[in-house]
């Protein structure tokens, strides 16, 4: 007996499907800054082919797009407006799940062999309100636990395309409600269902997730209503020489610990009492998994998924870095450091000459000064307190330069160099040359120091080729981001070591030395609040300074 034909019905909806897959993808790989001026008759074509399918969802959003892109036709200059790329995305968004939706109805009818089979059963479905209390996120991958009227669980699954340093600072684009949407908004308030398939009954509660055919409202609360969390507890946390640690009202809670919940944990330590005064998490595997937290000062957070869910105040930043010893001069940058962050100076300045002519810490190759440690005075050529470093440049560039040395002299030396190159060339070609080659097992300050120069090096060769930055940067980004991500792993305690890496990490994306697009922020963060934990009033005025220049000090401050 010979299989089944597919119906007519399918091969028309793949056909049509595959036309606006085309469609779109001209569009997104590079009709966006300057269309093609037939892409939105295209589109309105394929609009009115999925009225005749019955696909009023599809065909809206496309006559959207095509709007969307006459507009940008008709003003061609200037920036591509943010409502073209919604409008293509929620196009691209829809034709994902009714793809999938296709290949999962192919299958089916595939699978029948001989008579017509019988119909299958309905899908359940669910319509009613679920209100979100609290996530999850693994990759792109987003599990929203909610309650529905009757206080029940359900597992929202969705999928999507975020910033993985960041989730909550810029819209994400949302399977399930088939747009961009503000994720900390949406949390914050209702979604409502109305017929919605129900993917799996689990012993969490009904779990949903995106559907081709259905798209859940979201609506907002009015404010001062704070959402119902049941199971949600005091919890305290201490860190110890082993990590954090969390105690709940029954004992200890043993939470699965990442990145940001590791940020928020120093800056809540900052604060001066690291605790949340309601938390709510749930069973993974062996450990639990943090959901949401609330303490007085910063409201319902994700501590586990936003690093800056957790705030300090200008006064609360003071404090916390008033006792931090250091000599005069270290004092003064701290306290410029503290008011460009718009913080209040934790003591006086000092006095006298020092205090006159020292600038506040910028960073050693946007402002031209030393390094944290480096000998500099006010961000200039290298002092007399520079050359020591300046010599074991010299010495690792042309007298044994296959053994460079490794460490803070070797590191100093470098971005010493770097912050003004011209009487160093030979010393730092020679230099180039000896690291080419990645090392084996380098330390933190040689891949540090190694990235900074060939990063330099990267850009002597872009001013040669009409400013076209060569792929060797990106291969130095991809090789430091890999031991970086590794030497923290490890557990690296030195603070300067620290300082270094976000250097390095902040000339690669936002210095004169900077690639385009950001390979990540979590480690420059990671690295100015190690120095703020743990150093001397100099390496907390570094690691302010490395906060502010890479652009994160709204994950600090507010």
């Amino acid at each position: 007996m010979s299989a089944p034909q597919p119906s007519p019905a399918l091969s028309l909806l793949a056909d049509w499907l595959a036309a606006v897959g085309e469609a779109l993808a001209h569009a997104l790989a590079g009709g966006v800054a300057r269309p093609d001026p037939d892409l939105p008759d295209d589109l309105d074509t394929l609009a009115q082919r999925g009225l005749d399918l019955g696909l009023a969802g599809g065909a809206g959003r496309l006559e959207a797009a095509a709007q969307a892109l006459r507009a940008r036709l008709m003003a061609p200059r200037g920036p591509v407006p943010n409502g073209l790329v919604d409008a293509l995305q929620r196009a691209l968004a829809w034709h994902r799940l009714a793809t999938r939706q296709l290949a999962l109805a192919r299958a089916r009818a595939a699978t029948r062999r001989g008579a017509a089979a019988a119909s299958p059963p309905p899908r359940p479905r669910f319509s009613g309100d679920a209100w979100p209390v609290g996530i999850e996120l693994d990759g792109e991958a987003a599990v929203i636990h909610a309650r529905d009227a009757d206080g029940a669980p359900v597992l929202v699954r969705d999928r999507l395309t975020l910033d993985a340093d960041a989730p909550f600072d810029r819209p994400a684009l949302s399977r399930l409600c088939q747009a961009r949407l503000d994720l900390r908004a949406t949390l914050a308030g209702l979604l409502r269902f109305d017929g919605h398939p129900i993917a799996a009954r689990t012993a969490h509660g009904l779990a949903l997730a995106p559907a081709f055919d259905r798209v859940p409202e979201r609506l907002s609360l009015a404010p001062g209503v704070d959402v119902p969390r049941p199971g949600a507890v005091p919890l305290a946390g201490a860190l110890t020489p082993e990590g954090l640690t969390w105690t709940g009202p029954a004992g200890p809670v043993l939470l699965a610990d990442s990145p940001a919940l590791a940020l928020n944990a120093v800056k809540l330590a900052l604060r001066g009492h690291l605790a949340f005064d309601r938390a709510l998490w749930a069973p993974r595997g062996p450990a639990q998994v943090l959901l949401a937290a609330q303490t007085a000062h910063d409201g319902w957070m994700y501590p586990a998924w936003d690093p800056g869910a957790v705030r300090l105040s200008p006064a609360h930043l003071a404090g916390a870095l008033a006792d931090r010893p250091g000599d005069p001069a270290a004092r003064y940058r701290l306290a410029a450091e503290l008011a460009a962050l718009g913080g209040p100076d934790p003591g006086a300045p000092p006095r006298g000459d020092a205090g006159g002519r020292l600038a506040p810490d910028r960073g050693p190759l946007r402002h031209r000064r030393p390094p944290p440690g480096g000998g500099g005075r006010g961000g200039g050529r290298p002092g007399p307190a520079a050359r020591p470093h300046d010599v074991a440049l010299r010495q690792a560039a042309l007298g044994r330069p296959d053994t460079p040395p490794d460490g803070p002299a070797a590191w100093q030396a470098v971005a010493l160099a770097l912050a003004d190159p011209q009487p160093h060339a030979r010393a730092l070609a020679g230099l180039v040359q000896a690291w080419a080659s990645p090392p084996t097992a380098p330390g933190p300050y040689r891949v540090a120091a190694r990235t900074l120069l060939l990063a330099w090096q990267a850009h002597q060769d872009a001013a040669i080729d009409d400013g076209d930055v060569p792929g060797t940067l990106t291969e130095v980004r991809d090789w430091f981001q890999a031991w970086a991500t590794a030497l923290q792993e490890g557990g690296l305690a030195d603070p300067a070591a620290w300082l270094a890496l976000g250097e390095a990490h902040a000339a690669l994306t936002d210095g004169p030395f900077g690639l385009p697009g950001e390979p990540g922020r979590l480690l420059p963060f990671t690295a100015a609040l190690v120095a703020l934990q743990a150093g001397d009033a100099a390496q907390a005025a570094a690691g302010l300074a490395l906060i502010r220049r890479a652009g994160l000090a709204d994950w600090l401050v507010g």
